[in-house]
């Protein structure tokens, strides 16, 4: 937007008068200038006006509105977004600042402001896309309804106007940062919707998708959810596949019948087709591979946050190299457990989940939850009502493996590795083929009102005091050392190491954390410590 003059006309000898500059001006806006006026809206939000070209509003006693003749600026602080979204959403600044350009003269004629967001130490970047494109469009839908008879600088529109933007900034994650439509649930990371016009044609996306999970880590990923998803379609499959890619609107276009979706998902290696994003481009726009790539896509998007441990972070003490780490990030169901673990002043301990495989495509993506009395109990419930969780991991393993229906036909009929040319996937793809069984480190909340303690395992009956840290996936003939409970104590290197590699997700930004989680030097250190060979850091 173009100005009538700037503060260098002044300094230079301007010929415009203060009595010309007068007759911009209304009378009630001339005593508004002239006069301090101190008032109070709804209790909290206070304006002072001293001078014709500032105005000072301390908004909940912190958050400051400066105007001059042709700018607003609005100075927000965001102690008010959880620390780690900001970490995640790249909003590295304490305040954002919001500078809404217009000319003061014609602010009754309904001229909206020109608005920008900027962070005088952050970088441009999706999380500030996002909320300037809110903000642009909150004030084409309110600037031409506001009252005509607003003072210049009165407060009630621009705290309104702070309002809406509080509360859409508290839950960015839950709207496209592309077009801005409500995602369903709750996503505490920034992403795009399902629409192909937005996660597909942005350059930025693309680069931040690979950026955000990196080749190794993105790829074995995909082939652990793959995998997890494959057994889940088994002849419970109404009851267990949940979310079930028939219940969605976008795919059910692509997929008819669950005869689609099985085979979609045979034919190559899942590695192949998430080793890079130019790579999974290739198979989305080939018409033969489309439809897994498209459902690939699909899960990764509804799966949590799931990485596989490097050496460096791994519990040596559970015999296996296949530990995949959950780590806290932000989402509903981390908040009533981070609820109920501050309502026990931080008291916690660790116990053992085990389940058939083909559950555990559910567990992950909607939690532990109560199944005693319901039609996805599989075992009797001796001890009553509940989550059951074992003591020792033998007494897991027993549930893990005596009921499960996960056998070699998973790679007889889908990411078969005698079919995939890359020697790599091909190693780290072979811990599946004799059939998989697996064991969940569940962190509880020690609150004694919510569960029972027996002999040999613990009941839960309200599931919101459980979180998943760890899975472990074994081989159907592998056994597992015997290792008490006691060793995820506080001060155990075991339980160290698990609250070592939590922390590594955590601090910082949460994008660069998933890209740096594989350091050769420090992994092969460990590796040498535990006296294992080199080449089975490839995992």
């Amino acid at each position: 937007m173009s100005f009538s003059g700037s503060e260098d006309d002044y300094q230079n000898g301007d010929e415009t008068s203060s009595e010309e500059e007068r007759d911009n001006f209304s009378d009630d806006d001339l005593g508004a200038v002239k006069r301090p006026r101190k008032t109070e809206v709804s209790g909290h939000l206070i304006m002072e006006l001293e001078m014709a070209n500032q105005l000072l509003v301390p908004y909940k006693e912190s958050k400051v509105f400066e105007l001059d003749d042709y700018h607003l600026v609005i100075t927000l602080p965001l102690d008010f977004i959880n620390k780690r979204f900001r970490e995640w959403w790249g909003l590295s600044d304490p305040c954002l600042r919001i500078r809404l350009a217009f000319n003061l003269a014609k602010y009754r004629l309904g001229d909206m402001p020109e608005a920008t967001a900027s962070m005088p130490y952050t970088k441009r970047n999706i999380a500030m896309g996002a909320i300037e494109t809110f903000i642009k469009d909150d004030l084409t839908k309110y600037w031409s309804v506001r009252s005509e008879d607003e003072q210049i600088g009165d407060d009630s529109f621009f705290a309104a106007f702070i309002d809406r933007l509080v509360a859409r900034m508290k839950e960015l994650g839950n709207y496209c940062v592309q077009c801005g439509i409500q995602h369903l649930g709750a996503h505490p990371l920034l992403s795009v919707c399902d629409h192909p016009l937005c996660y597909f044609q942005r350059d930025r996306l693309r680069q931040t998708f690979e950026y955000s999970m990196g080749p190794r880590l993105w790829a074995d990923s995909a082939q652990l959810l793959n995998f997890l998803f494959f057994h889940a379609n088994d002849y419970r499959r109404s009851l267990i596949c949940k979310p079930d890619p028939l219940d969605d609107v976008n795919l059910k276009e692509e997929f008819r019948d669950y005869g689609e979706i099985s085979a979609a998902l045979r034919g190559y290696c899942t590695r192949c087709v998430f080793s890079t994003w130019a790579n999974y481009e290739k198979f989305r726009d080939d018409p033969l591979t489309k439809k897994k790539a498209d459902l690939l896509y699909w899960l990764s998007d509804r799966f949590p946050v799931i990485c596989r441990l490097p050496p460096r972070f791994r519990v040596n003490a559970m015999s296996t190299i296949h530990q995949y780490v959950l780590p806290p990030v932000a989402s509903e169901k981390e908040s009533r457990f981070q609820a109920n673990l501050e309502a026990v002043n931080g008291k916690k301990f660790y116990a053992f989940h085990g389940s058939p495989v083909e559950n555990w495509y559910k567990i992950l993506c909607e939690g532990l939850v109560v199944c005693s009395g319901t039609n996805l109990q599989l075992v009797g419930a001796a001890h009553g009502k509940g989550v059951y969780l074992g003591k020792e991991p033998q007494t897991s393993e027993g549930y893990a493996r005596g009921h499960s229906t996960c056998s070699p036909r998973y790679y007889s009929t889908n990411d078969s590795a005698v079919e995939c040319q890359n020697t790599e996937h091909y190693s780290r793809n072979k811990h599946i083929r004799q059939g998989t069984y697996c064991l969940a480190l569940v962190e509880v909340a020690n609150d004694p009102s919510k569960y029972r303690d027996h002999q040999w395992c613990y009941v839960v009956q309200d599931p919101d005091i459980l979180q998943i840290r760890v899975l472990f996936i074994y081989v159907s003939g592998s056994a597992i050392s015997k290792l008490p409970t006691d060793n995820f104590s506080a001060n155990h290197p075991d339980m160290l190491k698990v609250q070592e590699a939590m922390n590594f997700f955590i601090q910082g930004d949460f994008h660069e954390r998933l890209a740096a989680v594989y350091d050769s030097e420090l992994d092969e250190k460990a590796l040498e410590e535990e006296n294992l060979p080199s080449h089975r850091l490839q995992c």
